[in-house]
């Protein structure tokens, strides 16, 4: 911690004007953009690229409120005519022009005043006047999550000490959407604070979800796919206020440190997805970020909070009652996200089978409402879009960041919607059966190792390292599947390269068995070795994918990343 008597004063830095969003253009050069310039080329940028996928998320959820705030401030969609559907298409059909951010920037100057960095009195997403009762500050690593942690050397020495404006910028905006939780710095007027501290409220709402992002051609085209105008254009629109359209924060929470209303309830999704469970200060050198103050920001109501789009929702059994369902959000499986990760993004609620609809778990709003759509033929049909999914992996009472969570899928939005059903199904059965026979090869390297003369101990190493192996090939292999595909014979064709992959994996563990595991033992009058091992394995193989189609199904070759005809890059 440090004092704060070396903050130098600065101009300004206003994110309208100022470059600070990391952006990789549609021609893949990598440029950094202000926020006007951001909407005004969103056509141009094929997406995000800063810091960290993360960071990206966070950045991308301040685009999208900007962008949801300024629709609604059109005249048409007010009206009793007004239909979602066709409005939605109307912008997808608009994301390919140069005007698509018109409306955003003219909503944005209205606000200009809320975006500079550095205002005295309202520095965006900051408290102008927090301060602890010493005075102190924490290094700039305190925000960026990587340079807290020995184990990260990329931002050693200098990189650890200062950071750049628009670098500041965007950490600002991450630190707010899954920052740790934890004990922190109790700032002067918070009402929470004992002894100096401020206690625990829990991590940024961010990092209690499980993030999916649907991205587009270009930016502009990821706006709309990500956003269902009937959380936008709602009765009570009017109250669901981004950050900078709400007073500025003091060090209090908006409840006003009132104890008997210790959780604030999110008035919709551009509020939700501008939270600031954090207040925070920025500590300035000259015309570098040299430290930060992290303080305890709004504690947010997490039973049945359904106004956050881009995460699923699971039905929480223990929290339920006859007469009050609860869910909460839906983090991603840290283990194996892609192979797990694919059910709650193409399997509708409503196909799921619960006895009671609302016991079931809920897909992002984003995702049901492309389910929904009934004009596809407005769409192109065989779209190629990139499903990510997000999130962080929290220790120690969620009181640190132990790992980041990042897949992107490859797949046409026909998948995503009512007509690609069946091609979801089995999407989602040809990754279950991807697992089982990653299971079947660990629990054959365990019978090796039985084989030799130890104990058996099932091999997650192995199974993982199939997993590993076969996952640019299973992305290849999703990416071709379209509306018109055979999804039997594409499913069988999958099934095939599993087998190849898993008969090498075998192989390669027989061979590393040694000669014990070869002779085998005695056990119960049956005899364990390597041979009745393999022969397991096989029969496994065979439950799982059926018998062999092709000759060379069996044989040793190693299964090739180019099989699928098409590279994704992803």
């Amino acid at each position: 911690m440090s004092s704060n008597n070396d903050v130098d004063t600065h101009g300004g830095f206003n994110l309208l004007d100022e470059a600070w969003v990391s952006c990789q253009m549609i021609n893949g050069e990598l440029r950094s953009l202000s926020l006007t310039d951001v909407f005004a080329k969103a056509h141009e940028i094929r997406r995000l690229s800063g810091d960290s996928p993360a960071q990206d998320y966070a950045v991308l959820r301040v685009l999208l409120a900007a962008y949801w705030a300024a629709c609604r401030e059109k005249d048409e969609v007010g009206g009793k005519r007004f239909d979602a559907e066709i409005w939605w298409l109307e912008q997808f059909e608009k994301a390919q022009t140069d005007s698509f951010g018109d409306a955003v920037n003219e909503y944005l100057e209205s606000y200009r005043d809320r975006f500079d960095l550095l205002d005295q009195k309202q520095p965006f997403m900051q408290v102008a006047d927090l301060r602890t009762a010493k005075d102190t500050f924490s290094e700039i690593a305190r925000i960026i999550p990587e340079a807290e942690s020995d184990f990260f050397t990329m931002r050693a020495g200098s990189g650890n000490e200062s950071i750049s404006l628009a670098e500041a910028a965007r950490w600002l905006i991450a630190i707010h959407a899954w920052d740790y939780s934890g004990i922190k710095s109790g700032a002067v007027g918070d009402s929470r604070v004992k002894g100096g501290r401020g206690y625990p409220i829990g991590a940024g709402w961010t990092g209690r979800t499980g993030g999916v992002v649907v991205h587009g051609r270009n930016l502009a085209e990821t706006l709309v796919l990500n956003t269902d105008p009937r959380m936008i254009f709602t009765s009570s629109a009017a109250e669901d206020k981004p950050v900078w359209e709400r007073p500025p924060d003091s060090a209090a929470d908006r409840n006003g440190g009132d104890p008997n209303i210790p959780e604030v309830i999110p008035t919709g999704p551009c509020d939700i997805l501008t939270w600031q469970t954090r207040r925070v200060r920025l500590r300035l050198k000259g015309n570098r970020v040299v430290g930060a103050l992290v303080s305890n920001g709004d504690k947010y109501q997490i039973r049945n909070q359904f106004q956050d789009p881009m995460t699923a929702y699971r039905y929480s059994k223990n929290q339920s009652s006859k007469t009050d369902i609860v869910h909460l959000p839906k983090q991603h499986s840290a283990e194996r996200t892609l192979w797990r990760g694919l059910e709650p993004l193409l399997i509708r609620d409503s196909a799921k089978n619960v006895k009671n609809a609302e016991e079931g778990d809920k897909r992002p709003a984003t995702l049901e409402w492309i389910a929904e759509l009934q004009y596809l033929e407005s769409l192109p049909k065989d779209l190629l879009v990139i499903v990510e999914m997000v999130g962080v992996v929290y220790g120690n009472k969620d009181a640190v960041i132990e790992d980041t969570i990042y897949e992107a899928l490859p797949m046409r939005l026909a998948i995503l919607t009512e007509a690609g059903s069946k091609a979801a199904y089995d999407i989602v059965t040809a990754a279950d059966t991807t697992m089982d026979v990653a299971i079947s090869l660990g629990q054959l390297s365990g019978n090796l190792e039985k084989a030799a003369g130890g104990e058996y101990v099932f091999d997650k190493e192995a199974a993982e390292q199939l997993l590993q192996g076969v996952a640019m090939p299973f992305k290849n292999w999703l990416a071709q599947i379209k509306p018109a595909t055979d999804m039997d014979r594409h499913r069988q064709r999958w099934f095939e390269i599993v087998r190849q992959a898993a008969n090498n994996e075998a192989a390669a563990l027989v061979k590393g068995a040694g000669p014990k595991a070869l002779v085998g033992k005695l056990e119960s009058d049956r005899l364990v070795s390597a041979s009745t091992a393999l022969a397991m394995f096989r029969a496994a193989l065979r439950k799982h994918l059926g018998p062999p189609t092709v000759e060379s199904a069996d044989n040793t070759e190693e299964v090739s990343e180019s099989q699928p005809t098409q590279e994704v890059n992803v």
